[in-house]
């Protein structure tokens, strides 16, 4: 009969050539230490970085950021969030023409949202 070290001898060599045959080992010590040094994962929870809690709006061109999803992603990644109109939430506005008198920089001005350029952006949340 088959015994115990190498069960695949009692099995018809046709058969064996279309199975998968895995042979079982015992764990030894290292490899249990191995295995209680994992660390758990942490359980997912709110979204830590230097933008937690802030909402951003981007306008205009970016220079640093590849385009304005990148720079969104980033801000996502860390924490914050990006909308698409300036409001009594936005935390910043960024735009690197800061003295343009289009209606978002109007409604920050209006609201006291402070603007950033996207040099500012980095300087103060990273990138």
């Amino acid at each position: 009969g088959a015994t115990t070290e190498n069960p695949s001898f009692e099995v018809i060599r046709p058969l064996l050539s279309r199975c998968a045959v895995y042979v079982l080992k015992s764990l030894g010590k290292e490899d249990l230490l191995t295995l209680v040094e994992i660390p758990a994962e942490e359980p997912a929870g709110e979204p830590e970085g230097t933008c937690k809690g802030l909402t951003f709006v981007i306008t205009g061109d970016v220079h640093v950021f590849k385009n304005r999803s990148e720079f969104k992603a980033y801000v996502e990644r860390n924490g914050g969030k990006v909308a698409g109109s300036v409001s009594g939430k936005t935390s910043f506005l960024v735009n690197n023409d800061a003295g343009s008198a289009s209606s978002k920089n109007r409604k920050a001005a209006e609201l006291g949202v402070s603007v950033l350029t996207e040099e500012e952006f980095i300087a103060r949340f990273g990138r």
